[in-house]
């Protein structure tokens, strides 16, 4: 690993420590609210898979703002800064997916056999008997019929995270190289992206399509946005502050 990939890995990590902390937070207090009116939540690993595809997608965005034009001026290229954005995102993916799995496990043996855990696809419903208080939070749809194999519900959390980093990172190039005007345009596309890999873990397809076929879709998928990404990176003017 070198210097550069190592540098961009730490930084967007520790970002990562403070978006787990809110979100750890965020459970830990539905899980009060479950425990005192009898609710059920979903376990820790589908309500972070929302909020973490979002929070990929946002530092994506930022990267070339953040990264580019500062370690340019420390002497990186701009083929080496797209290498180790490529790799510490690998990275960065596969330490998240590991550390949510991690958490949601123990919070299953914390919790026991409360039947405060919800079952896999019910998402979290809290209401007290006067109805007083109501929440539903159900974000999670797709990858549900892994859940049952950690391996191949891991290589779907690290796939998703990597496409939606990629996907941030199509739109902050865009507007880095090109402004507001074009990259306005880059978004139009970034939502096209976004589109099919939601067609692709769609309910219809999941049932007609053997999986390893949406596996080398959504990885096809991430391998053109990061293609994309070189493409204009590789002749975008830095600028030096």
């Amino acid at each position: 690993m070198n210097q550069l990939t190592k540098v961009l890995y730490q930084e967007q990590f520790r970002w990562f420590l403070w978006f787990l902390l809110f979100v750890l937070l965020f459970q830990g207090a539905l899980l009060a609210l479950a425990f005192y009116f009898e609710g059920t939540i979903q376990p820790f690993i589908l309500l972070s898979f929302g909020p973490s595809r979002i929070f990929l997608l946002v530092l994506g965005i930022i990267s070339a703002y953040a990264f580019l034009g500062y370690y340019y001026q420390l002497g990186q290229t701009r083929k080496r800064y797209y290498k180790s954005t490529i790799v510490s995102s690998i990275l960065l993916a596969v330490t998240m997916a590991f550390i949510v799995k991690l958490l949601s496990l123990i919070e299953a043996f914390v919790v026991g056999n409360q039947s405060v855990i919800s079952d896999q696809t019910e998402g979290t419903t809290i209401a007290n008997d006067s109805q007083s208080i109501t929440i539903t939070i159900d974000i999670f749809s797709e990858g549900l019929q892994f859940l049952d194999s950690s391996l191949l519900f891991m290589l779907f959390f690290v796939l998703q995270l990597l496409f939606y980093y990629a996907v941030g990172w199509f739109i902050s190039v865009g507007f880095y190289r090109y402004g507001w005007v074009i990259g306005l345009v880059f978004i139009v596309f970034a939502l096209g992206f976004l589109g099919l890999n939601q067609s692709m873990w769609s309910s219809s397809l999941v049932d007609d399509l053997p999986a390893i076929l949406q596996f080398i879709g959504t990885g096809a998928l991430v391998t053109i946005v990061f293609s994309f990404v070189y493409l204009v990176v590789k002749r975008t003017p830095i600028k030096l502050k």
